[in-house]
């Protein structure tokens, strides 16, 4: 089986009405929204980012069956 896989940051992009994934505006909801399109949470891991604050950004790794 192939992976297709994709990094989405969870904070501190939560709450941001131009996020239309984000439903209930918390990770509830941005996780949700992403398992409807098929993604399966792989990791959430801290990543180092000097535009976040506290220059950390917390990420989730998902991946899912590439189609075809």
């Amino acid at each position: 089986m192939r992976w297709e896989y994709r990094a989405v940051a969870l904070w501190p992009r939560l709450g941001d009405g131009a996020d239309a994934m984000n439903d209930t505006g918390d990770v509830t909801g941005l996780l949700n929204a992403l398992g409807a399109e098929g993604w399966e949470l792989a990791a959430v891991e801290w990543l180092a980012d000097a535009n976040a604050p506290g220059n950390r950004m917390l990420t989730a790794f998902m991946k899912r069956p590439v189609a075809g």
